[in-house]
């Protein structure tokens, strides 16, 4: 395993996962990736700011599940 390993908030004591994004696949769908949802921006009238809404539809995917890791030291 040539990847980063970092540690993660909620993982159980004594597990380890890996991710193999080789098989790992984003898959936004074509007309709702990162588009503006109302034609104007918000503006508020106490800051000098704006801020756009966006829209975001689609899919993370994998392509083969058994490529992926999960050690477990209690086991």
């Amino acid at each position: 395993y040539t990847g980063d390993i970092t540690g993660a908030t909620g993982a159980p004591v004594g597990t380890a996962f890996f991710l193999n994004c080789d098989y790992i696949h984003y898959r936004p769908h074509r007309d709702r990736n990162l588009v503006a949802l109302s034609p104007g921006k918000r503006v508020s009238v106490n800051q000098d700011a704006e801020v756009q809404l966006i829209g975001w539809a689609g899919n993370l995917t994998t392509s083969g599940r058994m490529m992926q890791g999960r050690h477990d030291i209690n086991a």
